[in-house]
Order: structure tokens, then C-alpha cells, then sequence
């Protein structure tokens, strides 16, 4: 039998007629808020299309998964229960809905976001719509902006879902972490390492917040280098930005926070729902504070939720160790800004599950895949060896002889390390207050968060030690060439534990020197 000549029909004819001149801009964005899915948290996409010329939605969408076939659906499909429409027609089990009276399906969608186009590109292109992408428009941020703000408003307020004697130990923390307020006396770097010594779990990395009148409270980072890459990115943008620059502001934070982080912070006590400030005064919080505690986790490409009763277990004794140490370095904490000292104190702190032992360190100590050797100290399996609270810990080293080692430095060691730090440039590092003033005096603009880069390395003889040029443009009268003392290195940093060593003893040689 001849097969039949003729156009070739549509693989799947769809209920509304196709306006070529139409173009709609479309996105789909995770919601700042959680749901109930299956009896855990998820977070919705909530997307939508609007009119290029106009400005006007003609449909919108909220899905838990698949977010591209969501926004695909709510383009070519949506409202499937409208009478006479095609119900099998690219089935992918989203909420997709209409709201204009008469959609149309468009000759041109636009997105913004290039992942998200090659995503749906091959359904659009089948159903004979042109894909463009495009820079981000700020009219169509603000409506995401305002919408999400409306269901935020309209969510039912948060619950903290443990049981009372959890919630009860976890304000307790809270209440004495508000009691100490560290953030009068401590910035926000370098973090506190606070490490369990029974390793049940793994270290967490302490910010507290405070410092700059915004936000009081502690940051508590699950991995050290998502701290490291928030503190390189660039300051928020100011108030009355353009939409668009917000928004990657915001997926750059998004992006930074790999792994979870948990903020434990203080809120104005008027502007809390009634019923959790209640949930929290049943469970021993004082009414009299003007402020009542957050306990917030998020990242992780987890949604935004509450601590969990596993959460509260966990942190409240973490809360609790960061307050007892920064109550026992107040005194101490200041001379960070100034020498490459390493404050480290252990703390046991009384939970819900007994006493419990930790490491507290400020900067942390360097992130290391092997912790067994701490671990079987902690133990007793070998000998302790307890930290000077406050002071450098030094490596042990052969005995120097007078032809060896200066008065300073042992030349040796400081050509070993330099070695080893060529292999590694460039190096990043970041300043000290004093070095931050120097380059000021002489018309440079060198911050106290702002990232340098170790480009060449020098040995300036026994008094000036080991010497880096950080110069970051091409202007030779812009060069600055620095002390290593006067520079901190990433906790990460493979070589960070060795050049604070150095650091450490090239500063108490010169303290020793200069009596």
C-alpha cells in the first residue's frame, strides 16, 4: 500500500492556537520557603510566563521537582482541567495554570537562564516556538520578588518540631550565648574550629555575628571552605539595585553554601509570631528579652528549615562551647589582629546526653581527612598533650647549632618552606589590620577583607625574613612587597599549618630580641 503524500501532521495537536507575534519571558526559581512533601521538607518551584510587551502574566506554575518540564507545561499546557483541553499532552504531574482569559501559545519565549533554555529547547522547538535567551530584565525580577514575598507572607508561621526537654536545652544555650554577646568583643573572622573529641561528628567552624549592628548571633559552617568562599565574594549590592544584580547576589551566595550552615540568631522579639514566641517562653526563654532566638539551617541544595530535634541535640552543646571559649579568650582574641597566634582551649559541655568534650580552636586548625591521631589522644591511647591556652603550639625540630641558625630565623627551614611555597604560587592571603594602615599612609587601597595574591617570594636576610610581593596592578609605583608575617592564609591552604608555625616563631624571636 502507497504511502499517503501530503503535508505530515503534528505528532500532538494542543488546544490553544499559536499567536506567532507573541513573545513571552519565562523563569522557574526554587521558593524561599518549605513544604511538607512525604513527610519531609522540600522545597517548591514556583514559575511563570509573561507578556514581553505588556508586562503581564498569562500563566504561572508550582512544582516540588522536574522544574523545567513545570515550566515547559505551563507554556504549551496550562490548566489542563479547562474544558476541551488535551489532558495527555506532555504529562509531567506539575500544577500548570492559565490566569489570563484567553492564553494563546506565543512565536517566541525568552529565558534568562541558559542551563534552563537547553533544557526545554527541544519540547518549544517541536511545538514550533523560537527559544531566545537574554540578559536578566529588572521589571520581571521584581515581579518574582513581589510574588515570593506575598507567599511568604501568606505561609503558616514556622514550628519547631522536638520535644520540649530539646527545646528546652537549646534556649538555654541560646540564652547564655545572648548573656556573653562575644560579638562586643570578637569580629567575624578568623571562624572558631570547634571539634568534638569523642568524633562522633565532625568539626563545625563558628562565625559570630554581631559586629556590624546587623545581625547578632553565631553562623555555624559545616565546611570551612564555604566560609572561605563567602568572604571572597564582593559586598552586597547597595539598596536600589537593579533587580537583576540582586538576584546573582543572591545565586552567588546560594552557589558558596555547598554544604549546610546552621544560624543561630536574635530577632526582635515584636516582630515574631505570637505562637513561636510562646513555644519558645514554654520552653524556659524569658519573656523579658526584647529579643527571641532563630534557629535557622540552609544550603546544602536543601530548602530553608528549622533545626530539627537532630539539629538542637547537636548544636546546643556546639553553642555552648563557643561561648565558654570566647568567655575564657576575651582577653585574647584581640591580639589576633596583630600576631599569627593560634588560641586553642578544650571545653566540656553538660547535654541532654551527658558531658561532652571539645577542641576549640581560633583560626581552626586545617581541615584534614585523617583525624585518628587526635582521636586516640582524646582517648587515652596516647599521651595528652594539652594545649597553652592562647599560645603558639610549635613543631618540634632538630637542635639548632650556632653555625645553623641565626638569631631569628633558621635559614634552612626558611629555604625549605620558600621551596615549597614557589610550588605553590600564586598564593591567596589577606592582610592584617597593620599592614592595612601602611599601604593607606602611602595612597594604596588595600582592605582588611580584601583578597592579595603572593605572586613572588623574597629573603630579606635575618631581620626582614621571608618577604612576598602582593602588588596587584601593573603600576611599578604601586608595588608593595610585605612581611609573610603580615599575611593570613586560608585555613585550607595546603601550606598554612607550616607558614603559621613560621609566622608564629619569627613573632616570638623578635618579641624575645627587642627585651
Amino acid at each position: 500500500m502507497a504511502a499517503k503524500r501530503g503535508r505530515p501532521r503534528p505528532a500532538v495537536t494542543t488546544f490553544y492556537r499559536q499567536n506567532r507575534r507573541r513573545a513571552y519571558m519565562g523563569d522557574i526559581r526554587a521558593a524561599p520557603f518549605a513544604v511538607e512533601e512525604g513527610g519531609e521538607p522540600a522545597t517548591p518551584y514556583l514559575g511563570l510566563w509573561a507578556d514581553a510587551d505588556t508586562g503581564e502574566v498569562v500563566s504561572a506554575v508550582v512544582a516540588i521537582e522536574r522544574p523545567a518540564d513545570a515550566l515547559a507545561e505551563a507554556l504549551i499546557n496550562p490548566t489542563r482541567g479547562l474544558p476541551g483541553a488535551n489532558v495527555t499532552l506532555d504529562d509531567s504531574g506539575t500544577g500548570a495554570m492559565t490566569v489570563v482569559k484567553a492564553y494563546e501559545l506565543p512565536g517566541r519565549a525568552i529565558l534568562f537562564d541558559p542551563a534552563l533554555a537547553g533544557a526545554l529547547r527541544p519540547r518549544l522547538t517541536s511545538r514550533g516556538i523560537a527559544l531566545v535567551t537574554s540578559e536578566r530584565i529588572d521589571f520581571f525580577e521584581d515581579m518574582f520578588a513581589s510574588m515570593f514575598d506575598q507567599l511568604a507572607a501568606a505561609a503558616p508561621p514556622p514550628e519547631l518540631d522536638m520535644p520540649d526537654d530539646v527545646l528546652a536545652s537549646l534556649c538555654a544555650a541560646a540564652e547564655r550565648l545572648w548573656r556573653e554577646k562575644p560579638w562586643r568583643y570578637c569580629h567575624d573572622e578568623p571562624p572558631i574550629g570547634v571539634e568534638p573529641l569523642d568524633g562522633t561528628s565532625r568539626p563545625v567552624y563558628a562565625v559570630v555575628l554581631g559586629r556590624g549592628g546587623e545581625v547578632f548571633g553565631v553562623a555555624l559552617y559545616s565546611s570551612l571552605e564555604d566560609y572561605e568562599a563567602l568572604t571572597q565574594l564582593d559586598d552586597p549590592p547597595p539598596e536600589g539595585a537593579p533587580a537583576a544584580e540582586v538576584f546573582a547576589f543572591g545565586e552567588a551566595i546560594a552557589a558558596a553554601h555547598r554544604h549546610r550552615t546552621y544560624l543561630v540568631s536574635f530577632d526582635v522579639k515584636a516582630e515574631a509570631d505570637s505562637s513561636y514566641v510562646d513555644r519558645l517562653v514554654t520552653a524556659g526563654w524569658s519573656r523579658r528579652y526584647r529579643v527571641v532566638p532563630s534557629f535557622v539551617g540552609h544550603g546544602g541544595q536543601k530548602p530553608t528549615t528549622l533545626f530539627a530535634e537532630a539539629d538542637a541535640r547537636r548544636f546546643s552543646t556546639v553553642l555552648d562551647a563557643v561561648t565558654a571559649f570566647c568567655q575564657q579568650a576575651r582577653d585574647r582574641i584581640a591580639e589576633l589582629d596583630y600576631a599569627p597566634v593560634q588560641l586553642v582551649a578544650e571545653v566540656t559541655i553538660r547535654g541532654l546526653d551527658g558531658p561532652k568534650r571539645f577542641r576549640v580552636t581560633m583560626p581552626p586548625d586545617a581541615p584534614t581527612p585523617d583525624r585518628r591521631r587526635r582521636r586516640q589522644r582524646a582517648s587515652g591511647k596516647l599521651p595528652p598533650s594539652p594545649p597553652a591556652f592562647g599560645s603558639a603550639r610549635t613543631e618540634a625540630s632538630a637542635p639548632a647549632t650556632a653555625d645553623s641558625r641565626t638569631r631569628i630565623d633558621d635559614p634552612d627551614a626558611a629555604t625549605r618552606l620558600m621551596d615549597d611555597m614557589q610550588s605553590h604560587l600564586p598564593i591567596p592571603a589577606s592582610v592584617t589590620p597593620e599592614l592595612v594602615r601602611i599601604p593607606r599612609s602611602r595612597g594604596l587601597s588595600v582592605g582588611h577583607r580584601r583578597s592579595l595574591v603572593i605572586g613572588r617570594l623574597f629573603y630579606m636576610g635575618d631581620e626582614g625574613g621571608i618577604c612576598c610581593d602582593v602588588t596587584s596592578g601593573g603600576d611599578p609605583k604601586d608595588a608593595l612587597v610585605v612581611s609573610l608575617t603580615h599575611l593570613r592564609l586560608p585555613p585550607s591552604h595546603p601550606l598554612y599549618q607550616r607558614i603559621n608555625a613560621y609566622q608564629r616563631e619569627r613573632v616570638g624571636r623578635l618579641r624575645t630580641s627587642r627585651r
